[in-house]
């Protein structure tokens, strides 16, 4: 993801989590595949593999949880300041 998606996507999770907490769930999937993975890049490339596995633990779900707007748009501010490294 690009600097510009990744603050796009930023803003539109935050207004979309205050407006509908019921964002579907399939749209939240992929954005957060899409940031989890420009975040491990980013990660790896600043040499912080362990921090990411740390990171990547945080957030994981069990197998009947949906994830969540919010969870999203921590993900992608970490993107953004992984970004500005």
């Amino acid at each position: 993801m690009t600097p510009l998606e990744i603050d796009y996507l930023t803003s539109v999770m935050k207004k979309n989590s205050v407006q509908d907490k019921n964002k579907e769930t399939k749209e939240l999937d992929d954005i957060y595949e899409k940031a989890r993975k420009t975040l491990k890049f980013h990660m790896r490339t600043l040499l912080l593999r362990k921090n990411f596995y740390h990171i990547d633990n945080q957030y994981k779900l069990a197998k009947n949880e949906k994830q969540t707007a919010e969870n999203v748009v921590k993900l992608l501010t970490r993107c953004t300041k992984m970004q500005e490294a």
